[in-house]
C-alpha cells in the first residue's frame, strides 16, 4: 500500500513512515493541542530522530489534509479516522487515561479512545505515543531513560501494518468474556478498566471443582468488572458465587470494591454474584492510630463484621488448607511487634495445584520480605510463578524473586504507573519517593536474574492468565 506523496514502496499491506534517514510524513496536532496532545508530538518527533535519523515537522490542523500524516488527538481530521466515537461503559469508568492507535489510508492516529469532550483532561495521547515508539520504533523508554542509555537504533526502515488498530480502553481490558477452562485451576490477573484511577491489585481464582477466589479487586470503580468475570467462569445455568474474596491489605485500591459490594449488599442490592466468606488479616486499631492511619481501624472492623450471611476468616502465618483442588499457605501476615507499615501488613500467600504454585507478594515490602527469606525455607518460597508488588523496588527485594525461581511474572500495573508519568513526563507520579527508579530497578533485577520479557506480563496490557495444568502463561485476546 502506498500513496500519492511515498517516493518508495513498502511491503504490502504496510505503511513505510521512514527509509534511509528520510520521510516524508508530519506530525498534526489540532490549533489548540492539550499539555498531552504537544507532550505527544514532541516523544514522537524525538524518537522518530533517534530511531531512524529522519525529522517530522509538527504542523497543526491549519494546514491543509494531506496523505502521510501521523494525527495527535482533537483536530479537524477526525472525519477521516474511519473510528466512531465510543461511550463510557459505565459512570464509574471514566477514560482519561484510554488510548487507541489507529491506520485508515495513509493517515495514523493516536488519541484516547473514549470521550473527546474530555480533551483537556484526557492523557490517552501520551500513553498512545509510548506505546507507538516501542512498537514500531523499538525502545524502551522506562529503561532508557532511567539509565542514561541514549542509545540510538538508526532503523534503516519505520514501517506499521496498514490495518493497525490497538486500544487499550475500559472496552478492551473488560473481563467478561475470559474463558472459564472447564476442569482446570486457573488464576486470572485482571486489568483495572477505571482509567481515572489506574492503580490496584484484582486477581481471580478458579479451581478445577469450581470454587472461586478473588483477591483484592481494586477500587470500588472495578466491581463491575469483577461481577462480569465472576459470570464468565461460572457454568450456564448457575447463580454466580465466590466462595472466598481475600483482602491482602486495608488500602484503598486493594479493599474498596469489595466496600462498594458490601454498601450495596447491605441496602438489599443484587450485585451480579453472591459471596460467601471474607478472608483477612486485621491488626489492632491502635497499631492503624500509630501508623497515623486510625480511620482504617474502621474499615478493619467492617472487614470483620459483614453482612448477615457473609462470614469471615481469619488468616494467620502457618495456615495451610485447601480450597477445594487448590492448596493454600500463609506465609506472612502483618506483625505489630515489628517495623511493619501498611503494605509490609499484606497477607503473603502460596497456591498450589497440579504441581504447580504461585507466590502471591500482594504489596509486601522489606520488612515481610526479610522475614519471608528469614523464616521460610527455600521450598516454601519455590514458586512456577510470581505475583509482584505494583510498587516495584518499594516492594520485596530482589533475594525474594531468586529464592523463588519462577519462569512467569504477573504485575498488576497500569500504564500511569509502569511510566510513572501522569501525561507530562517521565517521573512525574510520586517523584517524592523516587517511583520511576523503582520501577525500572525491579525491571532490571528481572533481567539480572535473566527473566525473558515476554514471561512479564503487566496488566496494563489486558487479562493475563495461569493454567496450572502445564504451566501455561499467556495474554488473553
Amino acid at each position: 500500500m502506498t500513496c500519492s506523496t511515498c517516493e518508495t514502496l513498502p511491503p504490502a499491506g504496510e505503511l513505510l513512515l521512514a527509509e534511509g534517514g528520510k520521510s516524508n510524513w508530519r506530525i498534526v496536532v489540532g490549533k489548540v493541542p492539550s499539555v498531552y496532545e504537544k507532550k505527544a508530538a514532541k516523544l514522537l518527533q524525538l524518537y522518530f530522530l533517534r530511531a531512524a535519523e529522519a525529522y517530522l515537522p509538527i504542523v497543526t490542523d491549519a494546514e491543509p489534509a494531506a496523505d502521510c500524516e501521523i494525527v495527535i488527538g482533537r483536530t479537524d481530521r477526525d472525519s477521516l479516522s474511519g473510528i466512531p466515537q465510543a461511550k463510557p461503559m459505565t459512570p464509574y469508568l471514566p477514560d482519561y487515561d484510554s488510548y487507541r492507535i489507529t491506520a485508515n489510508g495513509c493517515r495514523i492516529f493516536l488519541d484516547c479512545a473514549g470521550d473527546r469532550a474530555n480533551g483537556e483532561k484526557n492523557r490517552g495521547a501520551v500513553y498512545a505515543a509510548y506505546r507507538f515508539i516501542e512498537d514500531f520504533l523499538h525502545f524502551d523508554i522506562l529503561y532508557d531513560q532511567i539509565n542514561n542509555d541514549y542509545r540510538d537504533l538508526t532503523l534503516d526502515r519505520v514501517t506499521v501494518p496498514a490495518d493497525t488498530h490497538i486500544e487499550s480502553s475500559a472496552r478492551t481490558l473488560w473481563a467478561g468474556n475470559i474463558p472459564p477452562y472447564p476442569g482446570e485451576t486457573v488464576m486470572y490477573m485482571l486489568p483495572q478498566v477505571d482509567l481515572a484511577t489506574q492503580i490496584g491489585t484484582s486477581v481471580l481464582f478458579k479451581t478445577a471443582d469450581g470454587k472461586i477466589l478473588l483477591i483484592d479487586g481494586g477500587f470500588a470503580g472495578e466491581l463491575e468488572n469483577l461481577a462480569a468475570a465472576v459470570k464468565a467462569v461460572t457454568p450456564a445455568g448457575q447463580r454466580p458465587r465466590v466462595d472466598a474474596w481475600l483482602i491482602t491489605h486495608l488500602h484503598e485500591d486493594h479493599f474498596d470494591a469489595l466496600l462498594r459490594y458490601l454498601d450495596l449488599a447491605e441496602q438489599g442490592q443484587d450485585v451480579g454474584f453472591d459471596l460467601g466468606e471474607i478472608w483477612g488479616h486485621v491488626l489492632s486499631s491502635a497499631w492503624y492510630e500509630r501508623q497515623g492511619l486510625g480511620g482504617y481501624a474502621g474499615r478493619a472492623d467492617r472487614l470483620k463484621n459483614p453482612p448477615a450471611g457473609i462470614g469471615y476468616t481469619e488468616l494467620n502465618r502457618g495456615d495451610c488448607f485447601d480450597f477445594g483442588a487448590a492448596r493454600m499457605e500463609v506465609l506472612w501476615t502483618g506483625r505489630e511487634d515489628v517495623r511493619c507499615n501498611m503494605n509490609d501488613s499484606s497477607v503473603v500467600m502460596r497456591v498450589t495445584a497440579d504441581g504447580k504454585r504461585i507466590l502471591l507478594l500482594a504489596d509486601a515490602e522489606g520488612v515481610a520480605g526479610e522475614a519471608l527469606l528469614r523464616d521460610c525455607t527455600p521450598e516454601q518460597l519455590s514458586a512456577d510463578a510470581v505475583q509482584i508488588g505494583h510498587h516495584g523496588t518499594f516492594n520485596v527485594p530482589k533475594a525474594v524473586y531468586a529464592r523463588a525461581g519462577a519462569t512467569d511474572y504477573f504485575w498488576p500495573i497500569t500504564y500511569r504507573w509502569w511510566y510513572c508519568d501522569d501525561g507530562t513526563g517521565l517521573g512525574t507520579i510520586n517523584k517524592q519517593y523516587g517511583t520511576l527508579a523503582a520501577m525500572s530497578k525491579t525491571r532490571l533485577w528481572l533481567e539480572q536474574l535473566k527473566v525473558p520479557r515476554e514471561k512479564i506480563y503487566c496488566s496494563y496490557v489486558g487479562v493475563a492468565v495461569y493454567r496450572f495444568a502445564g504451566g501455561q502463561a499467556n495474554f488473553l485476546p
